[in-house]
């Protein structure tokens, strides 16, 4: 009975050795197969080029038109005519898109329109008489005004189109007038 106990006793120690060594070798195929790969490249901030949204890091996507990671409300808003083409609204930010940069202002409809070509708040305004220097010469609104471009002055009007062929040569409320 004795034997037979130490029998036991010895199968049980032989059976856990064994474990334990085939254990060790999945841990160093384990091991070697972690090494075989190839180090993970760090992601892709903001802004930065990118082949693809796997490039980018976590909550950002790389855009299509211009290939840089960037957030989906940001891809979002550049792909809506009104506010990105239109109103130079091209970045998302708390949920909305608004102006970033005097860059996106500049490429809009409106800054060539209306002179609003200066990102402030959020929006695309009339902030420089550079900015208003096509309707300067068009309609002689070539003063920045609470975001606009108007015709501060008579000088305003007389430099203008407007003034040469519509003989309209004065400033009244924001407008060359006869």
């Amino acid at each position: 009975m004795l034997a037979m106990s130490g029998m036991r006793g010895l199968i049980v120690f032989c059976s856990v050795i064994v474990l334990a060594l085939s254990g060790c070798e999945d841990k160093k195929a384990a091991q070697s197969t972690e090494e075989a790969k190839e180090p993970e490249k760090p992601k892709l901030k903001e802004g930065d080029k990118c082949k693809s949204s796997e490039d980018c890091a976590f909550g950002f996507s790389c855009a299509p038109d211009d290939k840089t990671c960037q957030t989906p409300k940001t891809i979002e808003c550049r792909g809506r005519e009104e506010a990105c083409a239109r109103e130079g609204r091209c970045y998302g930010k708390g949920g909305r898109c608004v102006a970033q940069s005097d860059k996106d202002c500049k490429q809009s409809k409106i800054c060539k329109g209306e002179g609003r070509c200066t990102a402030k708040d959020g929006k695309c305004v009339a902030a420089t008489r550079e900015d208003c220097q096509e309707l300067c010469a068009r309609m002689g609104q070539c003063t920045p005004q609470d975001g606009r471009c108007i015709a501060a002055s008579n000088d305003d009007c007389k430099q203008s189109k407007r003034c040469d062929m519509y003989d309209q040569c004065r400033a009244k409320d924001g407008q060359c007038i006869k």
